[in-house]
């Protein structure tokens, strides 16, 4: 069984194929002298003009992440809105002090939640 070429050995393949053409030698001779078929030469071809950066391979895992905080922020901010409203209707039955504790501990433990999100 035969190993796979390293990048180094398939650039140099391909810039000999590519004197070889320019040479007067057909595609399919080309090939032959470089042990490889014409479908191996147009796909390598292929890949060293377009490559496939790791940017490119990456933007899916981005996209998924992204999609993954927009919905956790969402979250955070109906549960904010929940708190707020709770805390409202509930303004009158509680003395201040305690409303105060209460609204500070709350907002605590909400931005300590985004810190940690925001980091994750």
């Amino acid at each position: 069984m035969r190993k796979r070429p390293r990048p180094d050995q398939i650039a140099a393949i391909l810039r000999d194929s590519q004197s070889d053409l320019d040479a007067g030698l057909n595609i399919d001779q080309a090939c032959r002298k470089a042990g490889i078929g014409p479908t191996t030469y147009y796909r390598w071809k292929a890949l060293q003009e377009d490559p496939i950066s790791n940017e490119q391979l990456r933007i899916p895992e981005l996209e998924a992440e992204v999609a993954r905080l927009k919905l956790l922020v969402a979250e955070l901010a109906l549960d904010h809105r929940m708190l707020q409203e709770a805390l409202n209707k509930s303004h009158d039955r509680l003395p201040t002090s305690l409303n105060r504790q209460i609204i500070i501990y709350l907002l605590k433990i909400l931005s300590s939640i985004v810190l940690a999100t925001a980091g994750a």
